[in-house]
């Protein structure tokens, strides 16, 4: 699945962190089994989120 315009994201060992650059919010979450350790999948403009991904995926 691609992801959406203005949305990037980087994994660090089990975090997935995901930077909203673009204008406009967007929802985003890396998968059904990861657990949001900072803010939530609806990302406002220019916003953060941190998700800790299950070990393997």
């Amino acid at each position: 699945m691609p992801l959406p315009d203005g949305l990037r994201v980087s994994r660090v060992g089990d975090w997935v962190v995901a930077c909203n650059f673009s204008k406009r919010a967007l929802h985003w979450s890396p998968n059904a089994i990861a657990k949001c350790l900072l803010g939530n999948a609806d990302l406002a403009p220019q916003d953060v989120v941190i998700w800790k991904a299950e070990p393997g995926r």
